[in-house]
C-alpha cells in the first residue's frame, strides 16, 4: 500500500513590485487620494530602481536596513531633504503594511530615522505685490477673466494646487460666497470668498458658458483644448507673475502669503486651521513663519509700553 507524502510547501518569496500591487489595491479600500497613492507609487518605484542598480533582486524579505539607508542618501544626494524625508515616509508606510499583512516579520526600517529637514521660512507677497498680480490680468478676454478668478481665489482662500484645479461648478456657490474643496486626507471643507474674488468668479463663470468646451465638463477652469490642468495653473501663474514683475512665483508661496495675511489680520488660529485644512495645529507654525517678525512688531506698536507712560 503507498504512503500518502504531505505536499511540500511552497517557498513564498514576494518581490517588492508584487506586494506594491496588493498595497496600492489596500490604499484603494482606504479612499486614499489619487495623489497620495501616485506619491507611494513614486517612491517605491524609486526604491525599486535603486535596488536593482545595486544588483538587489527585488525580494522583500532580502530587503535590508542598509539598502534603506543608501537609498535615503541616494536621495539627498540628488533631490532636497523635504523630498528625501516625503520618500521615506512612504517607504515607511508601505514596509509597516507588509508586516500587518503577514509577508514580513520584521521592517528593514526599523532603527533608521528620517532625513532631517529644515524648514526654510517662506517669503509672503505684500499687498503691493498682490496687486501688481491681479493687475496682470486686467481685462475682458475669456483668459484674462479666467486668470483673475483662479489668482484671487489662491490668495483669498489659500487653496491648494489640488484643490483650485479639482474645483467644479457645483463647488461653487456664488450667493453663499463660498467654494466646496477636497482636500488633503479627502477631507471637504468650505471656504469662504471675498466680495471682489466672488465678483471675479462670477465674471468668470458668465464667460465660460460661451467657450466650444462648457457643455462637456463640470470642471470649472478650461483652456484652449479643454479643461485647464494643474500644470497650465501651475504656467499661468509664473506668466501672470513674471507680467507683475515678481519673477518666480509657486502656488504654494500663494498659500503662505494667505496664511500670514489672515494672522496679521488677527485671524484667530482655529479659524485659521479650518479655512487652510489643517489637520493639526502644529502645522499652522509652518505658514507665515517668515513674517512673524512683522507681526510681532505691528503688536509690540499696539501695546507699546512707552506710549503708556
Amino acid at each position: 500500500m503507498a504512503t500518502s507524502r504531505r505536499p511540500r510547501s511552497v517557498r513564498h518569496d514576494p518581490t517588492l513590485s508584487t506586494l506594491w500591487d496588493s498595497y496600492s489595491l489596500s490604499l484603494r479600500a482606504e479612499n486614499k487620494s489619487p495623489r497620495t497613492i501616485q506619491t507611494y507609487g513614486e517612491s517605491i518605484r524609486l526604491f525599486i530602481t535603486h535596488l536593482a542598480g545595486a544588483g538587489h533582486p527585488g525580494i522583500a524579505t532580502a530587503v535590508t536596513r542598509a539598502d534603506v539607508e543608501g537609498f535615503v542618501a541616494d536621495l539627498l544626494g540628488k533631490w532636497k531633504p523635504a523630498t528625501a524625508a516625503n520618500r521615506y515616509r512612504a517607504l515607511g508606510s508601505f514596509f509597516a503594511w507588509a508586516m500587518t499583512d503577514g509577508e514580513l516579520a520584521k521592517s528593514p526600517m526599523s532603527g533608521t530615522k528620517p532625513p532631517a529637514v529644515e524648514v526654510a521660512p517662506v517669503d509672503a507677497l505684500t499687498e503691493a505685490d498682490l496687486k501688481a498680480l491681479d493687475a496682470a490680468c486686467a481685462g475682458t478676454s475669456f483668459e484674462e477673466r479666467r486668470d483673475a478668478a483662479i489668482i484671487r481665489l489662491l490668495f483669498d482662500c489659500g487653496l491648494r494646487r489640488a484643490e483650485i484645479s479639482g474645483l467644479e461648478l457645483h463647488d461653487i456657490d456664488l450667493k453663499l460666497a463660498e467654494v466646496t474643496v477636497l482636500g488633503k486626507g479627502r477631507r471637504i471643507r468650505r471656504v469662504s470668498m471675498g466680495v471682489k474674488t466672488t465678483r471675479a468668479v462670477d465674471r468668470y463663470l458668465r464667460m465660460r458658458r460661451t467657450h466650444e468646451w462648457a457643455s462637456t465638463t463640470e470642471c470649472a477652469w478650461l483652456g484652449l483644448k479643454g479643461v485647464l490642468t494643474e500644470n497650465g495653473i501651475r504656467q499661468m501663474l509664473e506668466r501672470r507673475a513674471t507680467q507683475a514683475g515678481l519673477g518666480h512665483l509657486n502656488l504654494h508661496r500663494l498659500r503662505h502669503t494667505w496664511a500670514h495675511h489672515m494672522k496679521l489680520s488677527g485671524m484667530p488660529d482655529s479659524d485659521l486651521q479650518n479655512q487652510g485644512g489643517w489637520s493639526s495645529p502644529a502645522m499652522l507654525a509652518r505658514y507665515g513663519a517668515s513674517a512673524t517678525g512683522e507681526r510681532a512688531r505691528k503688536a509690540h506698536r499696539r501695546y507699546s509700553l512707552g506710549d503708556k507712560v
